[in-house]
């Protein structure tokens, strides 16, 4: 994930919004081995240090990742597992390859397996949780003091998330307003390994906000003092050995992880290293001077800024292309003129040189992306769209002076631009954008550079004037109608289609993905064809790692933020052998 989008992230994490890239390809229908892949890694070894980044910030103000979110979000991931994750084994480069689980932060439903909890079921009225019997809370071996060890309950699972939704962790869920309330008699265990969730009214993306979102950690740990890195306690693969302020946090392997892997079809225990060790550095050049002298084993979020020089003098070092997750778009009111003409919005989108401003200023990513990413539910391919909306994507000025001047357009007109000062690649896309349609369409941009609150508040309260700049995540299928319904919160552009709004209400009460996926594709289709959001791309950075990181193909994510730690070896042998 680039620099710009790292704060956005945290604000929606903070508040539970876990608004899904896949690169899809044309994987066979038949099911492969899990792991297929993996056997060219050879026999797994256990033992050894994994020492990585996925992003270089520091201290935790305190190990409460339901109240003090950032950066603990990142640190607890090793510890406390989430409900559900993403089936990296079947859909990732070891499988079929239809998802990378690369993009950040959340998967697309149908790549989503059970952890935690085996399964569910869901109806309009409730959803029923499943609880995978044998998996324990680590114990007294491991956090003396704290609790025993045990089994994890559906108990501990509603504990758990009425926490959650008493706290900032949870402010997303709270404000979609979909869990009846009171919690403490809406969200219960039915027994030892079924939890129940009463709905107040169904929400088609309950599972991102429910399965994937939130940190399973012991309620004897929020008992003994949930801020203590050492009362953590949870079931995932990794405990805590050690937090030093300003240094780094350690992790060492649990003996008593419930999960196993099948490689080359044999079964082995999880995880295979020893430890893991995640370095507190800021400084971005000096984390790829740690990744250069390997005194990381992997960095999961390398700019692209520094692909030249790494492959010059690391050609070693494997890597990947991610998506971040996050798309760039270009906001035009259509409430005020000359954007209330469809035919003008139209006209500036297929005058816009996209494919130079994506050269320039992204580099590398997803050119089409916006407003559902590919593998989500309800995406078109281009292929498939109507040629009215295709033709949008191709750069014509001509056409567009065109449309323009049958609009009543044909000298242009001034426009403004609002961007924050903090975003200085949107700066920079802004005067590259002012150039361009001055130079294709006549139209004059000024721009309006504006204090980030200031911009903030101006972009909440709609008191920006012709466009603004911003970005947004499409991996969930429901960015089509938080952005396009009539009112929906983020609909910055004021645009409001009757069609769009009938089809949003319809989703809101089908709980099938079959049943939703027509009506998505409909909405996916009208949003793009009118134009109120100009997408642009969808920026990417590259994984880095080193060849002795064995049974690892780039996978960023198979949560939030939760690479698969627990299935990758060290090659000592290989690590030895290169010199380090």
């Amino acid at each position: 994930m680039n620099k710009r989008a790292l704060t956005l992230l945290a604000s929606l994490l903070a508040v539970a919004l876990v608004p899904a890239l896949a690169v899809a390809s044309a994987a066979a229908d038949a099911e492969p081995e899990p792991a297929a892949a993996a056997m060219a890694d050879g026999e797994p070894q256990y033992g050894g240090t994994f020492t990585y980044l996925i992003w270089g910030t520091g201290d935790a103000e305190s190990a409460d990742v339901h109240v003090d979110i950032w950066p603990a979000l990142q640190y607890v991931s090793p510890i406390l597992e989430k409900l559900a994750n993403g089936n990296i084994d079947k859909y990732g480069p070891k499988g079929t390859g239809e998802y990378t689980f690369g993009p950040q932060p959340t998967v697309p439903y149908k790549f989503v397996e059970g952890n935690v909890v085996e399964s569910w079921e869901v109806t309009p009225e409730k959803a029923t949780l499943h609880v995978r019997p044998g998996v324990f809370w680590t114990g007294l071996s491991v956090n003396p003091g704290v609790m025993e060890r045990r089994e994890y309950t559906a108990q501990d699972l509603a504990t758990i998330l009425q926490r959650i939704l008493e706290s900032p962790r949870g402010g997303g869920v709270v404000a979609s307003d979909f869990i009846a309330t009171p919690y403490s008699e809406s969200i219960y265990a039915q027994d030892d390994y079924t939890a129940i969730i009463e709905f107040k009214q169904f929400y088609f993306e309950w599972w991102t906000n429910i399965l994937l979102s939130f940190e399973q950690m012991a309620p004897e740990t929020i008992a003994a003092g949930p801020k203590d890195w050492h009362n953590l306690v949870g079931t995932g693969p990794f405990v805590i050995k050690e937090y030093v302020s300003g240094s780094h946090i350690a992790y060492k392997r649990n003996p008593d992880y419930w999960k196993r892997t099948v490689i080359d079809g044999k079964e082995y225990q999880t995880p295979f290293v020893d430890e893991m060790v995640w370095p507190f550095i800021a400084d971005e050049s000096t984390q790829i001077a740690a990744l250069r002298t390997a005194t990381l084993d992997a960095h999961l979020n390398v700019d692209v800024s520094h692909q030249e020089s790494l492959d010059r003098t690391n050609p070693d070092l494997l890597k990947t292309e991610q998506p971040s997750g996050d798309a760039n778009f270009i906001v035009l009111r259509a409430d005020k003129e000359p954007f209330t003409d469809v035919n003008v919005r139209r006209a500036m989108m297929i005058g816009t040189d996209r494919g130079a401003i994506f050269d320039a200023v992204t580099g590398i990513g997803v050119g089409y992306s916006w407003p559902i990413f590919p593998g989500s539910t309800g995406h078109v391919a281009m292929e498939e769209l109507p040629e009215s909306t295709r033709m949008l994507f191709d750069h014509n000025p001509e056409l567009a002076r065109k449309m323009l001047a049958d609009a009543g357009y044909p000298d242009g007109f001034d426009l403004e631009i609002t961007v924050p000062t903090v975003e200085l690649e949107m700066i920079d896309l802004a005067e590259m954008l002012a150039g361009l349609w001055e130079q294709d369409l006549g139209v004059k941009l000024n721009i309006n550079i504006v204090d980030h609150n200031a911009y903030g508040a101006m972009r909440e309260q709609r008191t920006y004037g012709n466009i603004i700049m911003w970005e947004g995540y499409p991996l969930l299928s429901s960015s089509v109608i938080d952005y396009y319904k009539t009112g929906a919160y983020s609909n910055y552009s004021m645009y409001s289609n009757p069609r769009i709004d009938e089809l949003a209400a319809e989703v809101s009460v089908l709980s099938e993905v079959s049943d939703l996926e027509p009506l998505l594709q409909e909405m996916f289709t009208i949003a793009l064809d009118e134009v109120p959001i100009i997408p642009l791309a969808m920026a990417s950075q590259y994984t880095y790692w080193w060849p002795w990181v064995r049974n690892y193909h780039g996978e960023r994510n198979a949560t939030i933020i939760q690479p698969p730690v627990e299935t990758l070896w060290i090659d000592q042998a290989l690590k030895q052998e290169m010199g380090y």
